[in-house]
């Protein structure tokens, strides 16, 4: 589970997985192609069905001193 003060997006490059909306409880299918974005403090699950490669980015950039919660999501 993760959260982050920011917006953000990735893309599948391989693999299939879901992301889950905590918020909602709504789940979408990950598998190469598919971008998603996130916004300020969404809290989302994603799970892998299979190995999974994707890309990330986020504005604005991290610079690897985020806080983290005690099971190393973003807080």
């Amino acid at each position: 589970m993760a959260t982050y003060g920011t917006a953000y997006a990735r893309y599948c490059l391989e693999g299939e997985g879901t992301v889950e909306d905590l918020g909602t409880d709504m789940v979408h299918k990950l598998r190469p192609g598919t971008l998603y974005a996130m916004n300020n403090h969404d809290r989302y699950r994603i799970t892998a069905i299979t190995k999974m490669r994707v890309i990330a980015t986020f504005t604005p950039p991290r610079t690897g001193r985020e806080p983290r919660e005690e099971d190393g999501s973003l807080s």
